[in-house]
């Protein structure tokens, strides 16, 4: 063998597609999630500067994140909701973190994504749902009693 055939070769199997290879059903989800993930990342980007809202670059990482933590099941936060409303629902969630008197309907982006009140809602305590089923609150023995834990809380010895 020659040296270029050893560079031909390797040329010819960077590419991530081999010209009659065929993927496996693993590869074919893991490429499709991929898409979908890329597609709602670009959606995100769209609905920021949509809404016309300051949105910093922590926040705009934290949007990011919650994408990826939801990207494999997207509609268990909501059914009916489309893909652009569950980001919108995120987008007003780390604003209302920052922003607590951000109102919904201030915003004409949230009437035409059908971004109600009630949907927000759904989606946010689904999202919260799923984050406390990923990190279950662990029983502590505590070695005081209860009454006189209650007892001191309330200012006397």
């Amino acid at each position: 063998m020659s040296e270029r055939d050893i560079k031909f070769l390797l040329n010819l199997y960077d590419s991530e597609y081999v010209r009659g290879e065929v993927r496996s059903r693993e590869s074919q989800k893991t490429i499709r999630d991929e898409s979908k993930r890329k597609h709602r990342h670009l959606l995100l980007d769209e609905l920021i500067t949509g809404a016309n809202m300051p949105f910093n670059p922590a926040q705009r990482k934290m949007a990011r994140y919650l994408i990826d933590i939801f990207n494999d099941d997207f509609k268990t936060l909501h059914r009916r909701a489309s893909e652009e409303t569950i980001i919108l629902a995120f987008i007003f969630y780390l604003k209302k973190i920052e922003q607590p008197s951000t109102r919904l309907a201030d915003y004409a982006v949230t009437s035409k994504y059908d971004l109600t009140h009630h949907v927000f809602e759904i989606v946010i305590c689904r999202m919260l749902l799923e984050f406390m089923k990923r990190t279950p609150i662990q029983p502590r023995q505590s070695t005081r009693d209860e009454h006189d834990t209650l007892y001191e809380t309330r200012g006397q010895p």
